[in-house]
């Protein structure tokens, strides 16, 4: 400014930023493919840390809201029938580092069901593992059939169990990718 108060020179500074913005386009038209891949779908989707304790969920299964499962176990959310044995199998991921799949059944405020549950290590950028990442496909509901707490799933068509096994085979790919 001169003496009177009048601008006489200007300073200011650009930043190009262009890339940020192409890839917070790429990020969000991403997420809303998810959305709307899973949209209705049986599987859930989630993360837990070393102790286990939900930190993401999407779609949760069996009457849950997301803003309830996170920060609890297993144990916290299905009870000692059924949480402990779900978690026994995470933590063995945990210790090993290896991926498992495996049938499991659980309860909630919507009864009994069976699920796929694929459980794949998750590491940190230092590649420690810091949790699990896990993808869960409802297979059908559990139906009691008598004596001594037994139960049994219902059947599922062959059809559900092909297209079951190719989410389960692209979800793994993508968790493979994510974690290189």
């Amino acid at each position: 400014r001169d003496p009177d108060g009048r601008a006489q020179e200007m300073l200011g500074v650009m930043l190009d930023v262009t890339d940020r913005e192409e890839c917070r386009l790429a990020l969000e038209q991403g997420w809303q493919r998810f959305e709307a891949a899973l949209a209705n779908t049986a599987i859930t989707l989630f993360e837990q840390d070393r102790e286990l304790r939900y930190t993401w969920v999407h779609n949760p299964p069996l009457g849950y809201d997301a803003h309830r499962v996170i920060g609890k176990t297993d144990v916290e959310l299905m009870g000692p029938e059924f949480g402990p044995p779900i978690e026994a199998k995470k933590r063995q991921v945990l210790t090993t580092g290896q991926a498992l799949r495996t049938e499991v059944v659980t309860g909630g405020s919507d009864g009994l069901a069976s699920y796929d549950l694929h459980i794949e290590p998750l590491r940190g950028a230092d590649g420690d593992i810091i949790g699990v990442i896990c993808a869960a496909i409802r297979l059908g509901p559990v139906l009691p059939e008598g004596g001594a707490g037994r139960a049994r799933r219902t059947a599922v068509p062959r059809r559900d169990v092909e297209d079951r096994d190719l989410l389960v085979d692209r979800i793994s790919a993508r968790l493979d990718r994510r974690q290189r």
